[in-house]
């Protein structure tokens, strides 16, 4: 599973929701325990070493499940957005591929274990998708929409080689946004399919997630009918996709609802372990939340990863690895206290969701942390990075954190300053991490660690 570039946006105002509805079934687990404050580590776990590729905004940064890594550079020449990506196999410097022009931002990535790189991307009026071969080459772009749709896509790319892009849709003369999917397979892309059902919207593009076995899941969240920041829970829905590419009828696992405040509401990401559990993480209000369905089930169960009085949870990550172990973080601003915070829930391979930890209290304001991602290793080595507000020279620095299995956070690296609200990019492969971001100069920085 790669963890999507834009799974910790800030999404729609929501309340605190007690009961939950499915178009399946939904059932509510006992809420997890009351959070515990800790220290993170005593000592760095974690070497990076990096360096900048060049002028330009971040698009991607992606790790096949060889350790091929590639990393995008958007920019805009003559009125004509472009994207120069740059690629690497282990330890060796990376080399500009072939420049594909016209692919404009938010863009997704993928590189599968042989090497091929698949680019996606929607401008509002159409969604594309372009394909790169191993070893160089020249683009091949395909038109997978034409209707208009919310601009960005997502990608996936899964252990038999299939790439999978999902994106919505607004049909000319509706109101409706309407899931797509398509997936790419050496005979080429297939026919889109639709994912979504009736009235359950979505707000922008899928987060998905694979295994090795082709099986695939797709989480979104739907935007209230009053629009975004409002006294409305967005809806979170889950699909399941079999090997063959056929989708399941959607199930709502937390569906909206009507409160007296304002809150905030939003989708972490989704993950499917080899075994093909799935795992959804999201948040609202002061509340994280997660909902799990075992392969051979039909029910998603659901809880509380915290509960955060006198605060709310502004933003959040998630990342799985194939045996199921997972962490989520979730970003909290204290009322009270005007701080923020990162509280860390972790669960091993065929466990349960632990108590809450704080990695990493920040006493710097509303806008200390911004956009957390994070890492899974094979292994269990969890990552959590974040941009954070620099209280000596101002502006903001990226950060990260590793935790192994059996240990706890690492001291907060600071890897290098990011342009405000600049997302960070995330991908890992063969037990190494890579990083990039859009710096402060407005050029891409790249940063990489063998995970311990």
């Amino acid at each position: 599973m790669r963890p999507s570039l834009v799974s910790s946006s800030l999404w729609f105002g929501a309340s605190v929701l007690g009961a939950l509805f499915a178009a399946g079934c939904v059932l509510d687990a006992t809420e997890a325990p009351a959070p515990v404050d800790e220290d993170v580590g005593v000592a760095e776990q974690a070497v990076w070493t990096g360096g900048t590729l060049g002028a330009g905004t971040l698009a991607f940064a992606t790790v096949g499940a060889s350790g091929t890594q590639a990393v995008g550079v958007q920019s805009t020449v003559g009125g004509v957005s472009q994207i120069q990506p740059y690629l690497r196999s282990g330890a060796g410097a990376f080399a500009p591929a072939p420049l594909l022009v016209g692919a404009t931002l938010p863009a997704s990535a993928a590189v599968d274990a042989a090497g091929n790189l698949v680019v996606a991307w929607g401008t509002g009026s159409l969604v594309a998708a372009a394909h790169l071969p191993v070893g160089g080459g020249a683009w091949t772009t395909t038109t997978l929409a034409a209707t208009p749709s919310k601009a960005g896509a997502s990608l996936d790319v899964h252990g038999r080689g299939y790439f999978t892009a999902a994106w919505v849709e607004t049909p000319v003369g509706t109101t409706d946004c309407i899931v797509h999917s398509a997936y790419l397979d050496p005979s080429g892309w297939s026919a889109p399919a639709t994912v979504s059902a009736a009235g359950q919207c979505a707000a922008q593009w899928p987060s998905l997630g694979s295994n090795a076995t082709g099986s695939l899941v797709a989480a979104w969240v739907s935007p209230s009918a009053a629009g975004i920041y409002t006294s409305t829970l967005p809806q979170i829905t889950v699909a399941t996709r079999t090997p063959a590419g056929v989708w399941a009828a959607p199930t709502i696992v937390e569906a909206s609802s009507k409160v007296s405040n304002t809150y905030y509401g939003g989708l972490a990401g989704a993950g499917l372990s080899a075994a093909g559990d799935v795992t959804v993480i999201w948040f609202n209000t002061n509340r994280g939340r997660a909902a799990y369905k075992a392969a051979a089930s039909s029910t998603y169960v659901t809880q509380n990863l915290g509960s955060y009085g006198f605060g709310r949870i502004e933003a959040a990550a998630f990342a799985m690895n194939p045996a199921g172990a997972a962490v989520a973080a979730f970003k909290l601003y204290s009322f009270n206290q005007a701080t923020d915070s990162l509280r860390t829930v972790s669960r091993p391979a065929g466990g349960v969701w632990g108590s809450p930890s704080q990695a990493g209290k920040i006493i710097s304001g509303a806008a200390g942390i911004l956009l957390p991602k994070a890492l899974m290793s094979p292994t269990g080595t969890a990552l959590l990075t974040w941009a954070q507000w620099n209280n000596g020279t101002g502006g903001y620095n990226v950060r990260a954190t590793t935790r192994p299995a059996a240990g706890v956070w690492s001291n907060a690296d600071a890897l290098g300053k990011i342009l405000l609200w600049a997302p960070i990019g995330v991908g890992q492969g063969t037990g190494t991490a890579l990083l990039a971001w859009t710096d402060d100069l407005t050029q891409v920085d790249f940063t990489t660690s063998a995970l311990p």
